[in-house]
């Protein structure tokens, strides 16, 4: 008589998934509403970190050529200050135009808006309730609108001064910032990996936006003085801020000129504005740019919009311009750094990257696999292993069960670049890293 088989030990103090799951959502919960309670401090400040990022290779470029770092570090903040300038006037000189512009042609608005009226009575249309729609709807509650806007860009001044003031404080601890580096790069090789791959995608992110944006602008001017719109100039620069917003900062950009193309001109002269921004601002920023963006940050067209909406909730406005880089400084902490997180990657990932990354593990000598994805160098600071790696090596009918690992000894950290630029030859050479040997 063949003996029962002995169910495997379970630990008495496993932790249910619905557990796991609750305890997950109310920690998610509360960190959200951490950061939405301090996203007049926390966005300036995330803001003025990655500009600065972004612009550290010029910095060390100026040196490079010859110039002292402290006139490159001074000329690469001049210039961010200068970015900033165009994307802060820009926006409160359109809204300003747009204020003054409209009560301008009220006349001109009542006009049309009876001539729609005739020409619907014609066919029959009763038009009761489309007056009541005019008693609410008019060029002064417009020009309402653009004034409160206008009073909300003087509310977020000390945003913008607190941007400022963070932009330089970060700028001068980047020079020092070479020993924090290469002490957290021993203690966390893999967050200093994530964080180092952060900088390198936000860097790209702002460079795609940059260049996508002055190319839209200047074509929107081109169209917009062709056609006559007032203020084409004002119109291009607002084109140019709106589309550091994914998805939706050509419909933002669209409205003003459009508005004062029927105003100034005729409905034929709005059409034409639509046309035009529908084919150059939506082709480019809603179809064209979104596939360069992902391809350069790694984040697929999906995820960019959900984060748009997402973090414009949690942070305000400003979380419509720091979407995306949002979502990476994340997906860099709590995914890149931690490799058994890693198959998260495959939902935000862009189709680009996720074939690279699996062309680049077809050809990697074999090794342990976590859920399909290759795991990376362990934590050999914190003396640990990846051990649902180890577990999951070995298939499920092998009677051995999971093979051990071939050695007992950790390696020795990855150098990761540095998120800001700053490596250690910056501040002179730095100490060899201490021989660790796991424990058993």
């Amino acid at each position: 008589m063949t003996a029962p088989t002995a169910e495997p030990p379970t630990s008495s103090r496993a932790v249910p998934v619905s557990v796991v799951l609750v305890v997950v959502a109310a920690s998610v919960t509360v960190a959200v509403a951490g950061l939405n309670a301090v996203q007049g401090i926390f966005a300036p400040t995330f803001f003025a970190l990655t500009l600065v990022i972004a612009g550290r290779p010029f910095q060390k470029w100026l040196v490079r050529v010859g110039w002292p770092p402290w006139l490159a570090g001074t000329a690469v903040l001049l210039g961010l200050y200068g970015l900033l300038l165009v994307l802060v006037a820009g926006t409160g000189i359109a809204v300003a135009h747009l204020s003054t512009a409209l009560p301008r042609y009220a006349g001109r608005f009542t006009g049309m808006w009876d001539e729609v009226l005739l020409w619907l009575e014609g066919l029959g249309v009763a038009t009761g309730q489309i007056d009541d729609a005019l008693d609410s709807f008019s060029v002064d509650s417009l020009v309402g609108l653009a004034g409160s806007l206008l009073d909300s860009l003087g509310a977020a001044s000390s945003q913008v001064l607190l941007l400022v003031m963070m932009m330089f404080f970060i700028s001068l601890d980047v020079t020092a910032g070479a020993h924090r580096w290469d002490l957290l790069r021993r203690a966390r090789p893999l967050l200093a990996g994530a964080l180092a791959d952060f900088a390198l995608r936000v860097r790209r992110y702002w460079v795609v936006s940059t260049a996508f944006g002055l190319l839209v602008a200047a074509l929107d001017v081109v169209a917009l003085l062709v056609l006559g719109v007032p203020m084409a100039l004002t119109w291009g620069v607002f084109a140019f801020v709106t589309n550091y917003i994914p998805n939706i900062g050509f419909v933002i950009g669209l409205i003003p000129p459009a508005l004062l193309a029927l105003l100034d001109g005729d409905v034929a002269t709005m059409v034409w504005v639509v046309v035009v921004y529908s084919v150059v601002n939506f082709t480019m920023q809603s179809v064209v740019q979104p596939k360069f963006v992902g391809d350069a940050v790694g984040l697929n067209p999906t995820v960019t919009f959900l984060s748009l909406v997402f973090w414009s909730l949690v942070v305000g406005p400003l979380g419509a311009i720091l979407a995306v880089p949002l979502t990476l400084f994340f997906q860099a902490v709590l995914i890149t750094a931690d490799p058994r997180a890693h198959w998260l990657n495959a939902f935000l990932e862009s189709g680009r990257v996720a074939d690279a990354e699996t062309a680049r593990s077809a050809t990697a000598p074999p090794a342990p696999d976590v859920i399909g994805v290759a795991p990376l160098e362990p934590d050999t600071a914190a003396g640990t292993e990846p051990v649902v790696a180890h577990a999951l090596a070995a298939p499920p009918d092998d009677p051995a069960g999971p093979a051990p690992p071939a050695s007992r000894t950790a390696p020795p950290p990855v150098a990761a670049p540095s998120p800001l630029g700053v490596t250690a030859a910056d501040a002179g050479p730095a100490a060899p890293p201490p021989d660790r040997t796991d424990t058993p």
